[in-house]
């Protein structure tokens, strides 16, 4: 864990080096989280970020159209949404396999992930993944360890540029966390504060805005009866900004998560879902955002939204940004 520290404080250096004037948000996180998945996920440098964000982001168009609407054109027939889709599977497809058939050619095994899961077996049957199995797998990874937590970044430093005041206290705690040795997954726990602006940030634009789950028996949810079989839909977004829950809560107010009520409920909060079905990359996605974020503070003195009176989401299968978030940044 140690390492992805290293690793994640290196990746964000390395971007903030070319950080002044004005800079676009949404691509520079999308670009950094990328980076990120491909050191600790896949043991490489990811190249062509850009052209692999866009085909994430077509992927993930094309479901949500298709899960609006009633009746959908089956994915062979060429239409210019469905040629989409295909451009943007091959460009994922062709990029996956290619870090496939280098680790299989390595003749150790690597410390990252993917090279676990080629040399993995099944204790019982000795049964290894294939090559299709192993880049569903990647693919999985790299989408759920990129997308998500770059639009959980922008949304956060969306809100921070527009409040000075929490930005000035955010950054002395950043400042006074760690010294020329830092940071190390000790120095994490005094980020109160900063974990309190996080937290705060996924409150009012969490990136899984609404899931579903399945009821695989008879149930009851207040007054409905739910049959087995039926698809639950659930919204964060629409929890998290309930007057009967939430107090005053369009507005951002981190202090609201330093001391939390005891009686609230579990579910009042829930940005990586919960429960068997919870997020299992919950806590690498608060480390990195809380290294990422405090990084930047440290770096960072000034940070203003350009337009601020810009504001809107895209929602999509995750939840996006409406622009690219201008920043400015001193």
């Amino acid at each position: 864990v140690e390492r992805f520290v290293d690793d994640i404080a290196g990746l964000t250096t390395e971007m903030l080096e070319h950080w002044q004037g004005v800079v676009p948000g949404a691509p520079e996180m999308t670009r950094l989280t990328l980076q990120i998945a491909g050191r600790c996920f896949f043991g490489t440098h990811l190249d062509g970020t850009d052209e692999i964000g866009q085909a994430f982001v077509d992927v993930m168009q094309v479901n949500q159209n298709r899960f609006r609407r009633a009746i959908n054109p089956p994915l062979w027939l060429p239409t210019s949404e469905n040629r989409l889709f295909a451009r943007a599977l091959r460009r994922l497809d062709s990029f996956i396999e290619g870090l496939i058939r280098e680790r299989r050619q390595q003749s150790e095994t690597g410390t990252d992930l993917l090279s676990m899961l080629i040399a993995s077996r099944d204790e019982e049957t000795n049964f290894s993944l294939g090559d299709a199995q192993l880049r569903d797998e990647a693919i999985t990874l790299l989408g759920a360890g990129h997308e998500t937590t770059a639009n959980a970044l922008v949304f956060i430093l969306d809100q921070l540029a527009r409040h000075p005041e929490v930005w000035s206290q955010l950054r002395e705690e950043a400042l006074a966390a760690w010294d020329e040795n830092g940071p190390t997954m000790a120095d994490l726990e005094k980020l109160t504060f900063t974990t309190a602006c996080i937290n705060e940030g996924l409150r009012l634009n969490p990136p899984a805005w609404v899931f579903g789950r399945l009821a695989i028996e008879d149930d009851t949810l207040g007054e409905c009866r739910v049959p087995a079989g039926t698809l639950v839909m659930m919204s964060p977004f629409v929890t998290h900004r309930r007057a009967d829950i939430w107090e005053d809560p369009l507005s951002f107010r981190p202090e609201r998560f330093l001391d939390a009520p005891a009686d609230r409920h579990p579910f009042a909060f829930y940005p990586f879902s919960g429960g068997a079905r919870a997020c299992i990359g919950k806590y690498f996605a608060m480390m990195e955002i809380q290294l990422i974020i405090a990084l930047i503070a440290r770096h960072c003195e000034q940070l203003e939204r350009v337009n601020p009176e810009v504001v809107g989401w895209k929602p999509l299968l995750t939840l996006r940004p409406i622009d690219e978030v201008p920043l400015r940044v001193g």
